[in-house]
C-alpha cells in the first residue's frame, strides 16, 4: 500500500492503465512497523484517495501473529476485527478483499520463501511472512479465523 499512498510513479502508471486499483495491505512486510489497529481507518482512506475513484481490489491482506516481530495471535485478530468493521462504512470503494494466507508456512516452505526473498533464515522476515496464516502450521485455527469468517460474510452482503 505504500506505493499507492506515496503516489509512486509505477503505481500511477498502472492505475491510469487499469479499471481498478489493485493493492496489497500487509503491514509489517519489508521491515516496516506493524500497523496499529488505530491506524487502519487512515490507511483505508488513503487508499481510497489514491485510487482516484476506481474500485479497489485488495489482492493480499494480512498481518503476522509472531511475537518475534511484535505481534501475537490476539493482535492479528484485532487487525482483522478492525479492518472489517472499518471497511463497512467504506464498502462502496472496495470490490474485493482477499486474505493473503490461510495457514502459516511449515519450516521447509518458510525457508524456501525466505531464501527466494534473499532474507536470512530464521530472521525477522521469516518470522513475519511465515506467520500470516489464519491457522497455525499444525492446522489449529488462530483467533483471527473467526474474525475473517464474520468479516467476509458481512463484506459479501453490501
Amino acid at each position: 500500500y505504500r506505493a499507492a499512498t506515496s503516489r509512486n510513479a509505477s503505481f500511477l502508471a498502472l492505475l491510469s492503465a487499469s479499471d481498478v486499483a489493485v493493492l496489497s495491505l500487509v503491514p509489517g512486510l519489508g521491515g516496516e512497523p506493524l500497523l496499529p489497529s488505530s491506524g487502519i481507518a487512515a490507511v483505508l482512506d488513503s487508499l481510497i484517495a489514491a485510487a482516484e475513484g476506481k474500485p479497489i481490489v485488495l489482492q493480499a491482506v494480512g498481518t503476522s501473529s509472531s511475537e518475534a516481530v511484535g505481534s501475537s495471535p490476539e493482535k492479528q485478530k484485532l487487525f482483522f476485527d478492525t479492518l472489517f468493521s472499518t471497511l463497512w462504512t467504506r464498502r462502496v470503494s472496495f470490490a474485493l478483499i482477499n486474505v493473503h494466507q490461510l495457514s502459516d508456512l511449515s519450516p521447509a516452505p518458510c525457508d524456501a520463501s525466505t531464501t527466494r526473498q534473499g532474507e536470512p533464515l530464521g530472521g525477522s522476515f521469516a518470522s513475519f511472512a511465515c506467520s500470516l496464516g489464519l491457522f497455525d502450521e499444525s492446522g489449529e485455527s488462530k483467533p483471527a479465523w473467526v474474525s475473517v469468517l464474520g468479516g467476509a460474510a458481512t463484506f459479501a452482503s453490501p
